[in-house]
């Protein structure tokens, strides 16, 4: 599995680069798309490295912890609702290189999960801030919900039976 997703991502990487060179010579909106799709694709295969125990794929230099957040923002279907609020005291608080990519698969993923499972007409706020000894990344899932007939299915089994006379 681990040879297979490192050829799977280099693959990748290859159409991204080949996207990128269009994107510069064209004016063609459909390429943002396959740029898009391509970088889902990317997260997937990442996934499934980072479950094998190999490399996730890209190697950075340190980078901002904001700055990682918002690259896995760019790898979510769901990203216009993904709304980043940076509450940093230090802004250049860094994620150390070895540890940059594999943050960045573990957001988007969670991003990921937050977007498919919460209600389509809500925001996804996001707050990176820091803790006592480091950051914290609190990514706001409130789910889908119920609909009325689910609601009030929920609290009657909830209420329990009724007691008779």
């Amino acid at each position: 599995m681990r040879g297979t997703t490192s050829k799977i991502q280099t693959l990748l990487y290859q159409v991204q680069s080949l996207v990128q060179q269009l994107q510069h010579d064209n004016d063609d909106p459909r390429l943002l798309e396959v740029d898009f799709r391509n970088e889902v694709a990317l997260r997937r295969i990442q996934t499934v490295a980072v479950l094998c125990e190999a490399w996730p794929g890209l190697a950075r230099a340190d980078s901002p912890l904001a700055e990682v957040v918002v690259g896995a923002l760019s790898r979510v279907p769901g990203y216009p609702r993904i709304k980043v609020a940076n509450h940093l005291r230090e802004p250049r608080l860094a994620v150390v290189a070895r540890a940059a990519e594999p943050v960045a698969v573990a957001v988007a993923e969670l991003l990921a999960n937050a977007t498919a499972y919460s209600h389509p007409d809500t925001e996804v706020p996001v707050t990176v801030q820091q803790g006592g000894r480091g950051a914290l990344v609190v990514i706001d899932d409130s789910g889908i919900g119920m609909d009325e007939d689910q609601l009030a299915r929920a609290k009657r089994l909830l209420a329990g039976p009724r007691r008779c006379c």
